[in-house]
């Protein structure tokens, strides 16, 4: 992997930075675009899944997080490739400890979401209060998950640093909110317009050739492109 000091970047040049990152190596996408064939074809089973299956999707699942995992902490040490496909092992324990994190953050958004309908039909009077409150409180967790991702990166994947409150509102702080809003906005909106682009129709056979270019290249396209996105936002910020 190639390492050299980068400057805070632009919204521009994040962008383009994550684009020219991706396609600089295409095996990188063909591994992770295999991988995420597998799952989708595991998947496909539904309730024809076995033990053996359910364990296969488990582990390559983790590989999939796991280097998602090392793109955001690579970057975040000025990488300009994407990480090398090794040490399986690794990329599974990374992978365990973001799904720690990810069931985390999203349980804690299905307490408030909860509390809040609770309230709402409780009191119906404060059904509009309700709703500005579960937007606010849920935005405000989800940039939490956000930073405590970074977080776990830059301190090469200790999982405590995850939860470190403190740390993570002034992670959030120093990278800045609308910064953030503005790079996933922008992330998930290419995400559509290539899958709108690539991908067209509904009901798609599995098996089908735009099925297999979708697993083997658009997905794994988009998930290195938009983990890249994510740790160039704090780059030189934490």
């Amino acid at each position: 992997v190639t390492y050299y000091i980068m400057k805070s970047l632009s919204i521009k040049e994040i962008f383009l930075n994550s684009f020219k990152y991706t396609i600089s190596d295409w095996v990188a996408i063909v591994i992770l675009g295999i991988i995420l064939t597998f799952l989708s074809i595991l998947n496909n089973f539904n309730r024809d899944i076995n033990i053996i299956m359910w364990v296969a999707i488990t582990i390559l699942s983790l590989i999939e997080m796991g280097y998602s995992f090392k793109i955001i902490e690579q970057t975040l040490q000025g990488s300009t490739k994407p990480p090398i496909f090794r040490n399986f092992k690794e990329l599974i324990i990374h992978g365990i400890k973001d799904t720690i994190v990810y069931a985390f953050y999203f349980t804690l958004m299905l307490i408030v979401s909860f509390l809040l309908i609770s309230m709402i039909h409780s009191i119906p009077e404060s059904s509009l209060i309700g709703i500005i409150l579960a937007i606010i409180v849920i935005g405000f967790i989800f940039l939490l998950l956000f930073v405590s991702l970074i977080n776990l990166a830059k301190h090469d994947g200790k999982l405590r640093y995850a939860f470190h409150f403190r740390e993570l509102y002034s992670l959030l702080k120093r990278i800045g909110i609308g910064r953030i809003i503005i790079v996933y906005i922008l992330a998930m909106l290419i995400e559509y317009l290539l899958i709108k682009t690539f991908i067209t129709g509904e009901n798609i056979p599995h098996m089908s050739f735009v099925a297999i270019i979708r697993n083997l290249i658009v997905t794994p396209f988009l998930v290195i492109f938009t983990e890249r996105t994510i740790a160039l936002s704090a780059f030189n910020k934490i």
